[in-house]
């Protein structure tokens, strides 16, 4: 069974080698749902292996974002990379977390300090 499931799962999300990278995807999913419908711009936060990975499902992000000194100022896939300090604070604005697990909770830290509070980590 579990095998079928799996390739259901690889025909809709393409090949994962492993079934947390299926969880990501289904987390980053419903975070940018309610992004998109509730907030009239929301970011994603990270450029590596997780934006990577979760890349289809928020491709329509607002930018991406990154820690200050980290790279901002370029592009990710066609669309623009913030340093931390550039993104703008409102209540207007939601950001889905797409960084490995051991950075979660820091850069969450890092955004409710800057004020913002609607903020996504995928698991």
């Amino acid at each position: 069974y579990l095998r079928e499931i799996l390739g259901w799962f690889t025909e809709s999300y393409g090949f994962h080698g492993q079934l947390h990278e299926f969880k990501e995807i289904f987390h980053v999913q419903q975070a940018a749902e309610v992004c998109r419908t509730n907030y009239r711009k929301w970011y994603v936060y990270g450029t590596g292996e997780t934006a990577q990975r979760c890349l289809p499902w928020v491709q329509d992000t607002s930018a991406f974002v990154v820690s200050d000194g980290h790279g901002g100022g370029g592009t990710f896939h066609g669309r623009p990379v913030l340093s931390l300090s550039e993104l703008e604070t409102d209540e207007e604005t939601g950001v889905i977390l797409c960084l490995g697990e051991e950075y979660r909770d820091v850069v969450a830290a890092l955004l409710e300090e800057k004020g913002i509070r609607h903020v996504y980590k995928i698991r």
